[in-house]
């Protein structure tokens, strides 16, 4: 798959010694689960505005930041296993505890696998010699 492409199909398997649990999480996020996380992230409360105007409306925002860490989770973990974790359906994310070693190492892993990238600015080609039969390059 080309490097400009995200494979969807790509997991990581997070593990923490001395835990026989796994949670797997997808290699990274594509533009659709950023902004499944950034839904889940703020709560919008619609309401209608109380003067004159039945038609208006204002939105108030809330951030969480343990709404945060669970968004990400639910967007990012695609299965888990192990003697904790087997026969749970991926809805108990919601109850596991957010202190657990696996599931920090989990949250650390979604984030590195989603910093953003720099990659260095390659060096220009040099300018190939120029062709002796060729006419000298006008100054403009």
């Amino acid at each position: 798959m080309s490097p400009k492409f995200l494979d969807p199909t790509k997991r990581i398997t997070v593990r923490v010694p001395e835990d026989k649990n796994w949670i797997q999480i997808r290699a990274k996020m594509s533009w659709t689960d950023r902004r499944q996380v950034e839904q889940e992230m703020y709560q919008i409360e619609i309401a209608q505005q109380e003067a004159g105007n039945d038609d208006a409306a204002s939105a108030t925002f809330h951030y969480s930041n343990s709404g945060t860490e669970l968004a990400l989770l639910r967007v990012n973990v695609t299965s888990w296993g192990g003697p904790d974790l087997d026969g749970r359906p991926l809805t108990d994310l919601n109850f596991v505890d957010p202190d657990d070693p696996l599931v920090k190492r989990a949250l650390e892993m979604i984030n590195e696998q989603n910093e953003s990238r720099t990659e260095p600015v390659p060096e220009p080609e040099p300018d190939p010699e120029p062709d002796p039969k060729s006419p000298p390059a006008e100054n403009t």
